[in-house]
Parts: structure tokens; sequence; C-alpha cells
């Protein structure tokens, strides 16, 4: 009994009584129902000092999620959204991520995979969903608590007992598909003042991990020099995009007189040595704010143990390297931008091409963005390997009643450059193994919006997928893991 509760209370997922022969299962069933009894939450105050427990009304809705036929899973053949889908498992079997890429677009098509074409979606046919009504319907009737990472911006505390987005403000372009899981799933980000309930987002933890911006009062803030400019830029061509003339007026007199921007253009070309350029990008990191907080080691005072060190460190050193080498890629294009600019900005405001600027300007931006948007991966990563502290008494004042301490039930769905990023550093750095796969970009080829599913096992987080893996196993993967980057950055 005891092992069923650790195993249970541990990873939050359901399915692991599957691996059971049916007689032994619904005996597990029986006594996992026990576990809210026998293993309440205990909370503490800041003198640690036990107050009172609660009961796992969570894990009990799973139970009841996996055993009663009237709750249903979703099971689509084809998602429409994303172009790329990988499932990864951890060393030690207990966590499983699903990665999902796309392409940030408002396509709606799965007729490439159809041999019928139907044109009903979601509860009118269950055999063809969008990501938006997938992802919904798989929170509400999980058998395993998740951990879902959405490419959405931070927003800004309004009050203590207060998070979430302002009212008014709105994401990605209307009808994209990260506009609709936005708008569906910004409700289940933080938690309102009259707490948490056993609702749709119940059975879920939801994040934002677009690090580079944040939500002020209904409005996008850029965090660091770069992408406050990224955001000043957009905000010109909303306000301005109709008078292409007065835009480009507004871009001349941006290179010409603004301090800010005069030093990111100088930084990025060719006054710039190589390694001033690449510190500008790696400035970007340490002065973001969100992500300092995010991967500071020994963040949480009571577990400033060598796994959080270790693990915080390597995520830095990867993210690092690949800013370094991305932006290093286009090190020539950022001189040749640069120069173009001040060649003109020198110039009488009457001999100025305002064609050239306007171009050159916007073609600067686009990379500008391809190498600041790795600064969102670092925040992702670090949440995705944190610890969650459910023992305090401030994190249970909101009716929260109970979680996992870790993310092992994870979905990200980030665009198709982020994910590249994960899906690497899981299988390059953290050991992780891709056991499933669907959905391919092939950059000669038209990309597709749409992911046929047969490849991949469903439900979600299906035991079959994983087994119990041997002491010797679990030893080697970890002591691989941690052993080279203790090496390198535990003396």
């Amino acid at each position: 009994m005891e092992d069923i509760c650790n195993i249970l209370i541990e990873t939050y997922n359901v399915n692991k009584i599957d691996t059971a022969d049916k007689e032994l299962k619904d005996a597990l069933y029986e006594e996992a129902k026990k576990c809210s009894d026998r293993y309440p939450m205990k909370i503490y105050n800041k003198e640690k000092e036990l107050v009172k427990t609660n009961e796992r009304l969570i894990l009990m809705k799973l139970l009841k999620n996996h055993f009663d036929p009237k709750t249903p899973k979703p099971m689509p053949k084809f998602i429409s959204g994303p172009s790329t889908l990988t499932v990864h498992k951890s060393p030690d079997e207990k966590r499983m991520i699903y990665i999902f890429g796309e392409q940030h677009t408002n396509i709606k098509d799965c007729s490439m995979f159809e041999k019928e074409k139907n044109k009903e979606w979601n509860e009118k046919n269950p055999d063809k969903m969008t990501i938006d009504y997938f992802l919904y319907e798989l929170m509400k009737t999980t058998s395993a608590y998740l951990d879902i990472y959405f490419e959405f911006p931070a927003f800004k505390t309004k009050d203590k007992m207060s998070l979430g987005y302002h009212p008014k403000f709105h994401f990605a372009p209307v009808n994209d598909h990260m506009y609709n899981l936005f708008e569906k799933f910004k409700k289940c980000i933080g938690i309102s003042k009259f707490g948490k309930t056993i609702d749709d987002c119940a059975l879920a933890r939801i994040h934002f991990f677009d690090s580079r911006r944040i939500d002020i009062k209904g409005k996008i803030i850029g965090l660091t020099d770069v992408d406050k400019l990224v955001e000043k830029i957009y905000y010109l061509n909303k306000m301005y995009g109709h008078d292409l003339d007065k835009l480009k007026n507004i871009y001349i007199d941006l290179i010409k007189t603004n301090k800010q921007v005069i030093y990111i253009l100088r930084s990025l070309g060719e006054e710039s040595t190589d390694e001033i350029f690449s510190e500008f990008w790696l400035k970007q990191l340490r002065n973001n704010k969100l992500i300092n907080k995010e991967t500071k080691s020994g963040k949480y005072k009571q577990r400033r143990n060598i796994e959080e060190i270790v693990i915080m460190k390597s995520i830095k050193l990867f993210i690092k390297k690949e800013i370094v080498k991305n932006a290093m890629k286009y090190r020539e294009t950022f001189i040749e931008l640069v120069t173009t600019i001040f060649q003109e900005s020198k110039k009488k405001v009457n001999k100025i091409n305002k064609d050239i600027v306007f171009d050159t300007f916007n073609n600067l931006i686009y990379y500008i963005i391809i190498i600041s948007s790795i600064v969102a991966d670092i925040y992702l990563l670090a949440r995705l390997f944190k610890d969650f502290d459910m023992t305090k008494i401030e994190t249970h004042s909101n009716f929260i009643t109970d979680q996992p301490t870790k993310a092992h039930n994870v979905i990200i769905y980030a665009g198709n450059h982020h994910s590249k990023i994960y899906r690497r550093y899981l299988k390059e750095i953290a050991g992780f193994e891709e056991i499933a796969s669907t959905g391919k970009i092939d950059e000669e080829k038209e990309i597709k919006h749409c992911i046929d599913m047969k490849t991949i096992q469903q439900p979600f987080f299906s035991t079959s997928l994983t087994k119990t893996p041997t002491e010797e196993k679990k030893i080697h993967s970890f002591r691989d893991f941690f052993t080279y980057f203790s090496q390198q950055f535990i003396s």
C-alpha cells in the first residue's frame, strides 16, 4: 500500500496502475482510493510548524477519471495546428514530455492526411480536432496531473491575492491557433482571489514561458533592450501601418535620435568586436528579471541541493551556447544591415531613402527576433525542472489542495524553433529518450499545419510507453547526467 501511494503521490499519474494484471489492478484501485486518508497533504507555516492537513482531492479526481467509463478521453486521429509532435521519456522513466511545434498560423486543414474531406471538427467529429479543443478536453479528463507550458507572455501581479492577465489583453492575431489557445487557457494561469477548486483547470498547472515580454495593464512591454525595441516596432506598425509614409518618418527619427536604438545598432554592427557582439546577446539573459528569478540556484531555501544547482547550471550553459552560436551565425548579416542603416542615417533628412531604411530596419528586427527568442527557452527549461514546494501555508492559502512537487506529466506547445531547442536539450543534456514522433517540417516543401496521430499512443501518458527501469539502469542514467555536470560546475 505504501508503495502504491508513493508512486501516485510522486507522479500523480494514475496510469501507473495499468502496469499490473487485471486482478491486481482492481485491488490497487481500491487501495489507491485510501491514499488521501492515509497520506494527506501536510501544510507548514514559516516556522515549519504543522498547521493543517489537506485531503488529496485532485488525486481522487484523477482516479475517478481513469476508472469511470463515463469520462472518455479525447483520442483524435488528426490534430490541426501543430506541425510536429515528439514524445520523450526521462532516464528514470518517471517523466514523460510531449512537445508540440507550430508555425504560428491560423491554417486549419488536415485534408492532406484524409481520404474523406470531412469538414466537421471537435465535438462533431472526434477523429479530427483543433489543438485548443484537444488540449482542453485532455485537461478535463486526464488520469495524470498535467504541467502544460504555452508560449504565452508573462503577466504582472496586480495584487497579492490576484494573479492573471489584464481583462483587455489579447495575444496573437485573431483566430491563430495560439490566439485560440490563449483565450481558452488564460483563466487557468495563476489564481484568482477566490481560489482554485475542482473545475476545468484543477487537474493541471498551466504555465506561460515567453519571458521576453510581459502584460502590464493590457499592453505588452519588452523586458530587455532588444525586446523593448521589438515591442516598440510592433506597436508602431499597429498604430501607423495604415500610413506608411508617417511610419517611415518615425523609423528615420529612431535611427537618428533615439540613444537606445543607436546603442543597439552599434552593438550589432561592425563597430563592435565579435566579443562585444556576443556579450551584448548574453546581456539580454542577465538583464531579464524573470529568468534571474527562475534560474537562481537555491531559490527555494529548503532545497539548496546539488541536483538543483547542477540542473540550473546545465540549462544556463546550454542556452548561453545556443545564443552565441545562433548570433554568430548571423553576424555578417547584422553588420550588413546596420551598415546600411547608418549610411542612410548620416544623410540629411531630405536625402535619406525612406524605403531602404524601412525595409532594412524591419529586416533587422526579423533577425533580432530569431536570436532573442532563445531567451524564452531558458525560462521554460528552468520551470520544467524546478521543484514546487506544496508544503507551505502560503501555497495553500488559495485553496489549491494537492499537486505533485515536480512536473512529471508535461505538455509543451511552442513555435517549432523553440521546440527544436527543447528536444535537443532533453536528448543531449538530460538523457531523455525520444519514444514517438509525428509530423515533419520540410523546408523545401509546403509546411503542414496538422499532425497524423497514428504513430502516437493515446490516451497521453499511458504507461505502456514506459516500463519500470532496473536499479542498474536508474543508477547508470542518473550517474551519467549528474556526474558529467558535477565535474563541470561543482568544485
